[in-house]
């Protein structure tokens, strides 16, 4: 596994909103009652925090006062800034996913981010992501592999099914596929010297494509 570019730590998303009952104690309610109030509340969140296993349940409400699927929905703007996530779901083998295993999808990647885990997806964003060189985009898809691959083994485990018709998921990206787009965007770049200042303007846009047409979704 290739030394990934060192980030900047990313703020915590959805940060915690305030009970209504402790803004309304902390005006008119005993405070020592508040801060016993606040502080379990508080503990409920660190424990949320620290737990890999919150994506299991995605639809439930969390101490951000949002289920994990609200914080995705949230953060895509309901699929106007698509993630990675998205763009992967729209593979033609991925056309049977259940709407089941969508939750369980959104809940695992945005659980991940938002307890900056190591192993989350980085980044997050599709957008940003197509900025970054092919092999750091390799190693983004290759990690969501990993999540989503997580996500159906366990709800296989637990008697659903999250593919209708498949015993173990598609894959998202892995080595062989990444060479294959190596050496087409090596045939790409070797062009004419008439179309040489066209290929100069290569961007990680395009580099991106090399990855989708392996993919089948450029």
């Amino acid at each position: 596994m290739m030394n990934r570019p060192e980030i900047e730590p990313e703020p915590r998303m959805n940060q915690p909103r305030i009970e209504p009952e402790l803004l309304w104690e902390e005006r008119f309610g005993d405070p020592i009652v508040m801060q016993r109030k606040h502080d379990r509340w508080q503990a409920q969140q660190d424990a949320w925090d620290e737990d890999p296993n919150v994506w299991q349940n995605p639809l439930e409400e969390t101490p951000y006062l949002q289920s994990l699927v609200e914080m995705y929905h949230e953060e895509t703007v309901d699929g106007e800034f698509p993630s990675v996530l998205d763009r992967a779901l729209e593979l033609p083998r991925f056309q049977d996913v259940t709407e089941e295993f969508r939750n369980y999808l959104k809940a695992i990647v945005i659980s991940h981010e938002v307890q900056l885990r190591r192993e989350r997806v980085r980044p997050f964003k599709l957008e940003e992501m197509e900025r970054q060189s092919l092999k750091w985009q390799k190693e983004t898809m290759m990690q969501l592999d990993v999540l989503m691959r997580r996500a159906f083994d366990w709800m296989k485990s637990q008697g659903m099914d999250p593919m209708p018709g498949h015993e173990t998921m598609p894959v998202v990206m892995n080595e062989q596929m990444y060479q294959r787009a190596l050496q087409r965007q090596k045939e790409h770049q070797q062009v004419s010297p008439s179309n040489r200042v066209r290929e100069q303007k290569n961007t990680a846009d395009e580099t991106w494509g090399m990855v989708g047409n392996e993919l089948g979704i450029a």
